[in-house]
């Protein structure tokens, strides 16, 4: 606000607003266009001279009767502290009851929720202090009086889910204390956290959001500007302009102090629909600015710059945000006594002006019935309602003048208060000897979903549209803090239960499910609510990877949450359980490129399968050569045969080197090993193997987009990978219901399919999510030999539902030939088709941005969904769709894999489960070189599958060590060693016995060569670097020394008449290779870094405390037990110990100022308007001479002081330049001391005079000749 109290701002707002009204009834002729009332009186209700309020009325049903009551809060003053909270019945306006807790005025904002869980609502009064009401008979529950909420709007939000809600308030005596808190309370009033860096939010208070719907909830509150500072306020310059904070933590995020919006709360709304909510605040000044959640960088979408303070569109109390002419964008609607604007927050334009002056900003609302939104505006005395007409133009529907009241508010309330399914418009009144009540009949029907009840403004974005809008965090259920975490190790198979946190911030119930893979329990629910859920488990395996998966619905939303754990290991075999493994050698030439979570087909006929493998196959496990467990699915098992066919995901398919995993098999008890869903990430939208002989084909990827076929489709027949579909090419296809996952492609499409065509001389459709009618066209691809003769496989897309672009393969395929066609859609790219792994061309060059979401239309494979003549005729199979480009690499890989999987690897013999002890996992492990001689001791693994006892005895050679142990169960072991030699190579051997079977293995290492005596890499070829001719003295293990000099150069001065020896002190170098070591660095030329040579007079030398960095930007110092000066040899000497996790170490004299931080300086401060940078010219070495210019060009320069600062005249005066920078930053800083000094001065500062001496790395420097100024 602009004035220091609010009753002197209300007093000059209503002169203001009656100066405008009256021009307005001068110069405006407005026209009545509705045939007949739109509302109508239903009752009045006065509700006492402490019951004046400016604050719109609430509705909710705080009594838990099945109707809603109607909530008024409200005082004599502005400020004060005798009110009252009144509660009505909705229907008659009886008044049910009114207390005066204390500390409420006429502008106490309140919210209703039922914040400690017990299933009565509260009112959450927002006065002096927070006082807190029972809704059933207005009963305190609580205060908090050492808490200031000013009259503000305050926050009320569950921000955990844990059912009890988080009260937030702040308060705005920052101008006379210096500076003011924010609180965070809890539902029964402790403090849980408080921050003093609040201002003078003055009407406004704060909005609280969850903007990306991930659980991030940010607190937004609407300040004082930084420039706006009254003269009678005792302190100044502490406006934080709109502000974000952390709504946990309280810990700030960002803010702009630019703009005055102390009055109003912040707006969050989707401005630019992205499906992210952006933070929308008005300049009470006369402009609007739309700001990023998170960072608060200007919203610029569109090319558009949404910050604008100076249009004239004044504003005060809170706006309201709405698309309200339905162009699909948002619009802010404003007023401050004028006429009402409606500025397109997207495209950033004024769309209308209307003819009414109001006070404070309409709202909007359903009045007419029409099912779109009216804008209902209050002036005082009149209700004045909008209509939009056809043509984009408003209409005056409505003008209800309000008996004998001069001051009803513009915060109304629209919804069905009295249950009889329609709207009713509820209004207060502040006029100046009692609160009134108004309630009016609206002929449109109550919406479904209906408005909240008990927020202010319709919701905590407080954007003032009477609409439903879901309270403030993520929509789907949350399912958190799994036990074991997601991914964990070494999970003992003793554990005993699975536990899991369930939220739902709407509150709504839910029903879940558990599953388990391999499977060791389930659990299921219905109807349960947040909290905590256990799942019982049994029957874990040892070196067992277990999928649990979570599904929890709201009815509305789904969320599907997978974990993994592993049990600790019992290697090297996967599990005793299983008797019997193969080994799967994958062939890397068949792999093009490195694949990551690569689905492999494997198919692999196997007699002893029947005998040894449980009959429906569920006891196959893959794992990779680590023993950890594939994700798999089987396609086909024939249990008298012997034949699985099985998709495996590798983590890792390497095309430089074989890939080796196993498959395990002989468990005749365990579950389903399989996890279909995990094969197929969230990438793939579907996946049909099209294996089903009757019925339903099911999609394998999590999205649950099974196809139904229809008419006689025939299933299970011979196809490429075990069975397909056959279609006659009559009427026959398969349908999958219309989801958001099969189309609505923003970024790319893949689609993939195995076919064979019977009729190659008809057009024909494949893959069909696309119709004709209105926005209904999205994607297809058809086989169309008519048109196309030489390239008949066609794709077409829509980026909008209405026009389509198309694109053709040049490839002519055979009839009743099998061909993988993958087609490559990317936005604004030419789509790429591939034929059995290969690119061929594509005719057409269009590209579009996005594939259009045409929802409703079901995705038809076989079918053309609009034109009956193009039924596919002959066989699909592997029908596969994702949203990512596959690469090519991808494409090939799959092609090869699936045309001939036999050649894709090769299956060794069969093993089984060995008796005999089993010594594993080497350390060093087999072959190890480069061992590091400082090992102390071997280890490894002894099992024994059958749990005997077992003797070892360990020897090396040479000996190092041994050991020998008696009756030792399965474990690791170690073995003591010591006297390793450099590049030595060892034996060791391993004997056990069970006292049946016999193991002996012998592994070898080399241990690590002597280090090279030279092997740090210096460096000073940099700006301001300063070091050559360095030579290597001598070194030993962990030892380095070498000798270097400054470089400059000894010239005559004919001035003087003598010999210039330069001062030249400065060096500045980097070491790299230095992890670990210590290093040794001597100066040699030291004798010549002053004008004179003598020991004790001018040499700089022994003055010198070195600085390292290990990063080029902190710097400390060289401990001086660590430097040394020889004043004979006149030689510098540093001594550096550099920690193992280090590798590179910088050293020079002091910290260095280069020409990379001055220009990095500048640039960080490049879009303050109080600062310019000039060039004052090229210097002969080629760098800039740049002079920063600060000031606040808001003011007059005439009577400015000048102020002129230089600094490194002499390049080697570094810690001046230091002194400028740290000038330059207070100068621009927020610091209200600064902002003072900006508007009486004027600051020329050169950072670096002797940029040429700096950037060469010298002492003194000039371009004549080097090392004189």
């Amino acid at each position: 606000m602009y004035l220091t109290r609010k009753k002197d701002c209300q007093k000059l707002l209503n002169i203001l607003f009656i100066i405008n009204l009256l021009i307005s009834f001068i110069f405006i002729n407005i026209i009545q266009v509705s045939a007949s009332p739109a509302i109508s009186l239903k009752w009045v209700r006065s509700i006492g001279s402490y019951a004046r309020t400016y604050i719109g009325p609430l509705a909710a049903d705080i009594n838990n009767d099945g109707k809603l009551e109607i909530i008024v809060t409200g005082g004599t003053s502005d400020g004060g502290t005798d009110g009252t909270v009144t509660v009505l019945d909705g229907a008659t306006g009886n008044i049910l009851w009114q207390v005066s807790p204390g500390g409420i005025g006429m502008h106490s904002p309140a919210e209703i929720a039922d914040i400690n869980n017990d299933g009565i609502k509260e009112i959450i009064v927002s006065g002096q202090y927070p006082v807190v009401l029972r809704g059933t008979d207005g009963a305190v529950v609580w205060r908090n009086t050492a808490v200031s909420s000013y009259n503000l709007y305050s926050p009320v939000c569950d921000i955990d889910g844990d059912g009890y809600y988080e009260i937030f308030c702040s308060s705005g005596r920052g101008p006379s204390n210096g500076d003011d808190y924010f609180w965070v309370l809890s539902y029964d009033g402790k403090i849980l956290r408080q921050t003093n860096s609040s201002w003078h939010p003055c009407w406004g208070g704060m909005t609280i959001g969850d903007p990306a719907f991930n659980g991030t909830f940010i607190l937004y509150q609407g300040d004082r500007s930084i420039t706006y500072n009254p003269a009678e306020d005792p302190y100044k310059y502490g406006g934080w302009g709109i502000r974000a904070l952390d709504a946990r933590t309280l810990t700030p995020l960002w803010n702009d102090s630019d703009i005055l919006c102390s009055s109003h709360t912040p707006m969050l709304a989707d401005i630019d629909k992205d499906g992210i909510l952006d933070v929308v605040v008005a300049h009470q000044g006369g402009g609007f600015a739309v700001y990023n959640a998170f960072t608060g960088t200007v919203l610029t979408t569109g090319g558009k710059y949404r910050k604008s303070l100076n249009l004239g569109i004044r504003s005060h109390s809170q706006p309201t945000v709405y698309d309200i002419d339905g162009d699909g964008n948002l619009e802010i609607i404003t007023c401050r006594s004028s006429n009402i604007y409606i500025w397109d927050l997207y495209e950033w334009k004024l769309d209308a002006i209307l003819p009414t002056v109001a006070w404070e900003p309409p709202k909007v609302g359903d009045i007419n019935g029409d099912g779109k939104f009216d804008i209902i505006a209050v002036n005082g005395t009149h209700i004045v309602i909008y209509d939009l007409l056809p043509d984009g133009t408003y209409s005056l529907l409505e003008q209800v003048r309000v008996a004998s009241d001069n001051a009803i508010s513009a915060h109304t309330l629209l919804d069905d208060v009295d249950g009889d399914g329609f709207n009713e418009l509820i209004l207060t009144s502040f006029h100046s000897d009692q609160g009134r009540v108004y309630c009016y009949d609206t002929p449109a029907r109550t919406p479904t979903p209906r408005v909240r009840q008990g927020c202010q403004f319709y919701s905590e974005y407080h954007c003032g549209a009477a609409e439903y809008v879901p309270p403030p965090g993520p929509r789907a259920p949350q399912i958190t803090e799994p036990s074991p975490s997601n991914g964990a190790t070494n999970v003992p198979i003793s554990l005993s239960q699975l536990s899991f946190k369930l939220t739902d911030f709407q509150r709504d119930p839910i029903n879940y499910t558990v599953t388990t893979f391999p499977d060791i329990g389930s659990a299921s629910g219905i109807n349960v609510r947040n909290g905590k859920i256990t799942v019982p488990i049994s029957g874990l395996a040892y070196s067992t990877t277990y999928t649990w998966t979570v599904t929890a619905t709201d009815g509305t939303h789904t969320t599907i949450k997978t974990f993994t754990f592993t049990t600790s290991d019992l290697p090297p075999w996967y599990n005793t359980d299983w008797q019997y493994r193969r080994t799967i050698m994958i062939d890397h030439t068949k792999v093009s490129g490195d694949q990551t979570n690569f689905p492999v087909l494997i198919d692999i006929t196997d007699l002893s399968f029947t005998t040894k493998a449980q009959p429906d196959g569920d006891d196959f496990v893959f794992t990779d050569q680590d023993n950890n467990k594939l994700n798999h699915q089987i396609e086909y098992y024939d249990n008298t045969a012997g034949r699985l066919i099985a998709w495996v995901n590798i983590p890792y398919l390497s095309s430089t080197t074989d890939t080796k995993i196993y498959l395990y098999y002989g468990n005749p008890t365990c579950g389903n090993q399989q996890n279909p869903k995990a094969i197929w990430d969230t990438s793939y939208k579907l996946v049909l193997h099209l294996n089903e002989k009757s019925g339903i084909h099911y999609d394998s990827t999590a999205y649950g987009n099974n196809g139904t076929p229809i008419n006689g489709v025939q299933q299970g027949v011979n196809a490429k990978i075990d069975g397909g579909d056959t279609f006659d090419g009559t009427n026959d296809y398969i349908e999958i219901a219309h989801s958001d996952t099969l189309a609505g492609y923003k970024e790319a499409l893949t689609v993939s399919f195995w076919i064979r065509l019977e009729d190659t001389g008809r057009r024909q459709a494949i893959i069909n999510k696309y119709n004709t009618g209105t926005n209904q066209r999205g994607w297809f691809v058809e086989y169309n030999p008519v048109d196309r003769p030489t390239q008949p496989f066609g794709f077409y897309a829509s980026p909008d539902g209405a026009n389509y672009r198309e694109w053709y393969a040049s490839f002519v395929p055979a009839a009743n030939t099998w061909y993988y066609v993958t087609l490559v859609w990317e936005a604004n790219k030419v789509p790429i088709f591939y034929i059995n792994g290969v690119q061929v061309p594509t005719v057409g060059t269009a590209t579009i941005s996005e594939i259009y979401n045409n929802v409703g239309v079901p995705l038809h494979i076989a079918r053309s969904t609009y034109n009956s003549a193009r039924y596919f005729k002959g066989s699909l199979d592997e029908i596969r769709i994702s949203n990512p480009a596959r690469s090519a690499g991808y494409i090939l890989t799959s092609y090869n894999n699936q045309l001939n999987p036999s050649a894709f690897y090769t299956v060794s013999r069969e093993e089984s489960l060995p008796g005999e002890p089993i010594i594993s996992n080497p350390n060093p492990p087999k072959d190890a070189t480069n061992v590091p001689i400082t090992l102390t001791e071997l280890s490894f693994t002894l099992i024994d599958y059958q749990h005997d006892l077992m003797n070892f005895t360990v020897t090396t050679n040479p000996d190092i060590g041994s050991r020998t142990e008696y009756n030792v169960k399965s474990s690791t072991y170690t073995v003591p060693i010591s006297g390793l030699k450099y590049a030595k190579t060892y034996t060791w051997t391993i004997t056990a016995t069970d006292g049946t079977y016999t193991t002996t293995k012998t592994f070898k290492f080399t241990v690590e060569p002597a280090p090279p005596a030279d092997d740090i890499i210096f460096n000073s070829k940099f700006d301001m670097g300063n070091l050559i001719n360095v030579t290597y003295i001598e070194g030993r293990a962990g030892y380095r020394h070498y000798k270097a000099a400054t470089n400059y150069t000894i010239g005559s001065d004919p001035v003087a008449g003598r010999t210039n020896n330069d001062k030249h002190w400065w060096f500045y170098f980097s070491m790299e290779n230095a992890s670990g070591k210590t290093i040794a660095v001597s100066i040699v030329n030291g004798t010549d870094s002053d004008w004179s040579t003598s020991q004790t007079a001018g040499n700089r030398w022994p003055e010198i405390e070195p600085v390292y960095s290990y990063d080029n930007i902190n710097w400390y110092r060289v401990p001086l037990s660590c430097v040394s000066y020889d004043r004979t040899a006149k030689v510098f000497t540093i001594n550096i110990t550099v920690p193992p996790e280090y590798d590179k170490v910088w050293l020079a004299p002091l910290p260095p100022y280069t020409i990379a931080r001055r220009n990095a300086l500048f640039a960080e401060f490049a879009d303050s308007p109080y600062l310019k940078v000039e060039s004052l010219g090229t210097t002969p070495g080629g760098q800039q001479l740049l002079v920063a210019t600060i000031t606040d060009p808001a003011y007059p320069d005439e009577n400015k002081f000048r102020s002129y600062v230089i600094a490194q005249q002499h390049s080697g005066e570094v810690p001046a330049s230091w002194e400028a920078e740290g000038l330059i930053r207070f100068l621009l800083s927020d610091n209200p001391t600064a902002a003072a000094i900006r508007r009486s001065f004027i600051f020329r500062i050169v950072p670096i005079v002797n940029v040429d001496g700096v950037y060469y790395g010298v002492s003194r420097y000039t371009p004549i000749r080097n090392g004189y100024q």
